[in-house]
């Protein structure tokens, strides 16, 4: 058994709080239910583990480019009008 595999079952075996500050996916995968996004001097908090906290910022990230779209085309079908 690999010493990460050793400490995430002494972690899980832990009955208080953690907070675990790791880049590996693999190592936080069934050992968190809430992820805390540092980013752009602001704190996001998500629901699950890092999988599902990667797909809530997915789908968050995607919902942005949607809106920043519309308003592109937003603003393309004004300024012509404006300018005249």
């Amino acid at each position: 058994m690999r010493s990460k595999d050793i400490l995430k079952s002494a972690l899980l075996q832990y009955n208080g709080t953690l907070i675990i500050v790791s880049h590996d996916r693999d190592f936080l995968q069934g050992l968190t239910n809430r992820v805390f996004e540092f980013r752009d001097g602001k704190i996001k908090e998500y629901l699950g583990d890092i999988y599902d906290y990667l797909e809530q910022r997915k789908m968050r990230e995607l919902s942005e480019l949607e809106r920043n779209s519309e308003t592109k085309k937003t603003l393309c079908r004004i300024q012509p009008q404006t300018i005249k």
